[in-house]
């Protein structure tokens, strides 16, 4: 199925305030909101940021307002969260998520230590 993501995108350098971006992805039902943003980033915008770490639900470095409510992108499976449009043509369906914004990462949150 096709996916239409709309994703809050900021780069400080060039914007007061957050901007909405638009990509189609092709995914499963069964895959994972990580998976599509990982999609975007390798094979459509490179300058795509958000946060992952363990993609397992453990560290909780991808939590992400996804379609208004707060969640671990390596959790959500896209039938979880999609949501038909425009029955009429192609079945398109949306999902929308807050990343990029821009975080700054401390050493102590790298360093895990031993």
């Amino acid at each position: 199925m096709e996916i239409d993501l709309k994703i809050l995108r900021y780069d400080p350098e060039n914007d007061k305030k957050g901007h909405w971006e638009y990509y189609k992805v092709e995914a499963e039902p069964e895959e994972r909101i990580l998976d599509l943003l990982h999609k975007i980033k390798w094979f459509e915008d490179g300058s795509l940021s958000f946060r992952k770490s363990c993609a397992h639900g453990v560290c909780g470095s991808d939590a992400m307002v996804v379609n208004g409510e707060n969640m671990l992108a390596c959790q959500v499976l896209v039938k979880e969260v999609s949501h038909t449009v425009a029955p009429n043509k192609s079945e398109a369906q949306v999902i929308t998520a807050l990343v990029d914004a821009g975080f700054e990462t401390t050493s102590e949150y790298i360093d895990l230590g031993d």
